[in-house]
């Protein structure tokens, strides 16, 4: 009887095993296949300091939208460097005095793009997007890979904010960042008459966006609409549960569509459903296996010691 029973917990150890081994596989069945403008000499990056894994980016995006301006202000310090303490006045929300700032130097060292891309955002923040535009262009020019190349996203949004002074609103059906129903992760997408890789525009959605609530707060169209493009490719390429709290958010910030956005939500949903449902079915299938294990081995050996 001893060796029945050494045999027996073996069996149920490889049946532990494989019920592990299904549980992970499941769990990674259900996953499918940051305005960042503002920069700092002297910290040597952007303010932003995009932190995300992908996986849990909706954390990241809320906490963006429930800070201040001024809570990035203790990380700089305004005797440090000339273009710190343009910074600091323009988290201090002193964007005139920022600006005249930054204006002496870039008439002191033409050229340099930190210049380019904190005129430009000071601009906007002071409401003046035709100017922001022009600075933002000439800090893509001077430096085409700064913020993880995503400062075309800014431009866009920038162009976009113009039209809308000009009264071409964007019909509320259409969508800032127009997505197919169905694409891969090194797929090309045409944004706004543009070609750019899937991942790009991920990066740049999730890169600009934590950095632009934090001075942008609920509610604004132009942030909705980036927040339903980042919830649809963050449950391409990461989480779809995690897409369905970035959906929040966009309704949060006032999707104009609600139509789209239930729609969306109940897809998003139902997705997670299915994947829950795939989950608990491979574990029960596990189970029951690890169980006809052990019932096949028991017998085995009962027959053998009553032979």
């Amino acid at each position: 009887m001893h060796w029945l029973w050494t045999i027996l917990i073996f069996s149920w150890h490889v049946s532990l095993r494989l019920m592990k081994t299904i549980s992970i596989l499941a769990a990674l069945s259900m996953h499918p296949v940051f305005f960042a403008c503002l920069n700092s000499p002297s910290m040597e990056k952007s303010l932003s300091g995009w932190t995300s894994d992908g996986h849990n980016l909706s954390y990241h995006l809320t906490d963006a939208m429930e800070s201040a301006p001024a809570d990035k202000q203790p990380r700089l310090s305004d005797r440090a460097d000339p273009q710190d303490a343009a910074v600091v006045a323009i988290l201090r929300g002193d964007h005139a005095k920022g600006i005249a700032m930054l204006k002496e130097l870039e008439a002191k060292k033409p050229g340099n793009y930190d210049t380019a891309s904190n005129i430009g955002t000071a601009f906007e923040l002071a409401g003046d997007n035709g100017e922001a535009l022009e600075w933002i262009n000439e800090g893509i020019k001077r430096n085409p890979r700064s913020h993880n190349g995503t400062e075309w996203l800014h431009a866009l949004i920038l162009k976009a904010k113009l039209a809308a002074d000009k009264g071409n609103k964007l019909p509320e059906t259409n969508r800032f960042i127009q997505l197919p129903d169905e694409f891969e992760k090194e797929a090309v997408l045409t944004i706004q008459g543009a070609k750019h890789k899937a991942t790009d525009v991920f990066t740049a959605l999730a890169y600009q966006l934590e950095e632009r609530m934090i001075f942008v707060k609920p509610k604004d169209r132009l942030v909705s609409e980036c927040l339903y493009s980042l919830a649809i490719l963050q449950a391409h390429f990461y989480s779809i549960q995690d897409a369905l709290r970035i959906l929040a958010l966009a309704e949060q910030y006032g999707f104009p569509d609600v139509v789209q956005l239930r729609s969306q939500r109940q897809q998003f949903e139902r997705s997670i459903l299915i994947g829950e449902v795939q989950y608990w079915g491979l574990i029960v299938v596990g189970g029951l296996a690890g169980i006809a294990v052990i019932r096949f081995t028991y017998r085995k050996i009962a027959d053998l010691l009553s032979n």
